[in-house]
């Protein structure tokens, strides 16, 4: 029984997420890093667990990975990296923080620009710099303020905005 339901909240992943997702994180965490140095790993908690958990979902995200996939591109250390991020995940109270920071100083440029070269994954990378894949939905205006008007909804607003701007969110319908 626990292995059948279990089977029922496992899905593909898609791989060109996984590895937008090793693009982002592994940039993310050289971002992150600007301005520091490896001492500042020993003082500075949230740089510390930062660039801890960017780590491992780099490694999660790369456990993701199909196998086909992992071998059109062997320049990759995918065991080494899922390796990381277990012993990130599983071993918190010993992590080596000089492994941890030769990761993000040494690793992470050469694994960002392989994943760089990898096509399609570019235009779905979410970055602050690039904005990630902009849902384009065509919203039905009219049936919605219909509905409004049935219902009697005085204002109706659609939230999901990433950088949480109160002037982001739009207002769909309003009979104020």
């Amino acid at each position: 029984m626990f292995s059948t339901r279990l089977q029922s909240y496992m899905r593909k992943y898609d791989d060109r997420v996984s590895l937008s997702q090793m693009l982002e994180y592994a940039r993310q965490a050289r971002k992150m890093v600007t301005g520091f140095s490896r001492s500042d790993l020993d003082t500075n908690d949230m740089l510390r667990y930062a660039t801890t958990y960017l780590i491992q979902v780099i490694g999660e995200s790369a456990r993701r990975v199909s196998a086909s996939v992992r071998t059109q591109y062997p320049q990759i250390p995918w065991s080494d990296i899922i390796g990381m991020r277990n012993r990130l995940a599983h071993g918190y109270d010993e992590i080596d923080l000089d492994l941890l920071w030769d990761t993000i100083m040494i690793d992470l440029p050469p694994l960002i620009a392989v994943l760089e070269s990898i096509p399609d994954i570019q235009e779905i990378c979410i970055s602050n710099e690039v904005s990630h894949m902009a849902l384009q939905i065509d919203i039905p205006y009219d049936e919605i303020a219909a509905f409004c008007r049935r219902w009697r909804v005085k204002e109706l607003s659609i939230f999901g905005s990433d950088d949480f701007r109160p002037d982001s969110d739009k207002v769909m319908y309003t009979s104020i």
